[in-house]
């Protein structure tokens, strides 16, 4: 079983760094399934980083990398002030990191390490947050998903990559002998039967949101809101109305739709089928 990081440590403090093509900004981190209510900040950097360069980079985890269905990401464990020097020397950059950097010495790492886990991602517009974090099996894992993006928001078409720097405390992991990190995937439902015109669903369970796609006269139009289940169903909620769905196994079934528009062009007892 999972033991959740957050109940074993309590004290703890999660800095996610990314660094990305965006002006500098601040968010809150949202809490994924396995993480204690804690809330962390994350700062947005403005950054470069060649893809090219990640062979160069020591990895924790080099032997996970595209060996399973899972979408391991490179993470590096930084234990001193030298290593964390080398790593904004690979980075070839002077922005946002480095002024956070400034503040860790010698004495931070004598009672802390960081975590480097590398996203790379298809546009600049995405942004991530920190998911999950357990340990199992003697092993440390942390989760980072992709936030959904609003139909209304366009996203560019340049490639960005970023860095999620995680501070933990040594003597809170004690026992650990491994590090990884992950990419948490998001649920994506389709219509098996269906063409390409057919709706589609993607869910984010950690956030508790979703993305559906439906067709009306080949008309591509989307809804983005926020979802909840109970015993039974999946309530997709929206400004125009909720669609409910039947949960069949690993399966979805549009029950009901109070949805005017979507109810004209998606028929009652709709299934989807779970991608991934």
């Amino acid at each position: 079983m999972k033991n959740v990081i957050a109940l074993l440590l309590s004290l703890v403090a999660v800095i996610a760094a990314f660094i990305s093509c965006g002006e500098e900004e601040e968010i809150k981190i949202p809490k994924g399934d396995l993480v204690e209510s804690r809330v962390a900040e994350a700062r947005f950097f403005k950054g470069h980083y060649n893809s090219d360069e990640f062979g160069f980079i020591p990895c924790e985890n080099a032997r996970s990398l595209g060996q399973s269905a899972v979408d391991h990401l490179p993470v590096q464990k930084i234990d001193s002030l030298e290593q964390l020097e080398q790593l904004k020397a690979n980075l070839r950059t002077e922005d946002g990191l480095f002024d956070y950097s400034t503040k860790l010495d010698d004495a931070f790492f004598e009672e802390n390490i960081l975590l480097a886990a590398y996203v790379e991602s298809g546009s600049g517009s995405y942004r991530y947050y920190l998911s999950n974090m357990y340990i199992e099996n003697g092993g440390l894992t942390v989760g980072i998903s992709q936030k959904l993006m609003p139909p209304d928001i366009c996203v560019t078409a340049d490639m960005a990559y970023w860095i999620v720097l995680v501070e933990v405390e040594r003597d809170k992991i004690a026992g650990v002998e491994t590090f990884d990190a992950i990419a948490e995937t998001r649920h994506s439902y389709y219509d098996e039967q269906g063409d390409f015109y057919s709706p589609m669903l993607t869910l984010d369970e950690n956030s508790k949101e979703y993305y559906f796609v439906y067709y009306k006269d080949k008309s591509r139009n989307e809804i983005y809101g926020s979802f909840e289940r109970n015993e039974d169903n999946l309530i997709l909620k929206s400004s125009d109305g909720n669609l409910v769905f039947d949960v069949d196994g690993d399966g979805l079934v549009l029950e009901k739709s109070t949805n005017s528009d979507v109810s004209s062009f998606v028929k009652p007892q709709t299934s989807l089928t779970k991608l991934r």
